[in-house]
């Protein structure tokens, strides 16, 4: 393998190298794109051709190397592929103006409300799962009832939030 010359090598696979890259793309990319993902297989097999054991592997080693060249490439397009809005976005301010802020808590001083108007046993329930984030399961062993009972009270104390405050959905 040693006494093979790299020119020779390219030479007898680059029709498979080309044909891998335009299979692996399916054809989603332009001839330059190509011939730059097919010439960075070349310099990767020209500076590691001496991992390359005997030439039964040869075609298999080439052909990974060009597959892992291929998600190379994706990866950095990818990478690259972001358009003005995205750009802008991360860019932005994300906090809130004082507008936004009086609305939210307006909404959540409402949500507060509509929960506070719920009968005990359903205010319970929505509290302790929506608020406390605790499981069914612990909710009913906190309230010494059966988990069923904590879903059906949960059920219902939703279908009454909703109803009160149906104007913000």
């Amino acid at each position: 393998m040693k006494d093979t010359p790299i020119k020779n090598v390219i030479n007898e696979y680059n029709g498979r190298v080309r044909s891998t890259i335009k299979g692996f793309f399916k054809n989603s990319i332009d001839d330059d794109e190509v011939d730059d993902i097919e010439q960075t297989v070349y310099i990767k097999t020209w500076k590691n051709f001496h991992k390359v054991e005997n030439s039964t592997s040869l075609l298999g080693w080439i052909k990974t190397v060009t597959i892992n060249t291929c998600k190379d490439f994706t990866k950095s397009k990818k990478a690259f592929a972001c358009s003005d809005e995205e750009m802008f976005n991360q860019i932005k301010d994300n906090k809130p103006i004082p507008l936004q802020k009086a609305l939210l808590n307006e909404r959540h001083q409402t949500i507060i409300n509509a929960i506070n108007l719920l009968p005990p046993k359903f205010k319970e329930v929505v509290i302790l799962h929506d608020i406390e984030e605790l499981t069914h399961d612990a909710i009913a062993k906190k309230l010494n009832c059966p988990a069923g009972t904590i879903k059906s009270r949960l059920f219902k104390a939703r279908r009454l939030l909703k109803e009160e405050l149906k104007e913000f959905l």
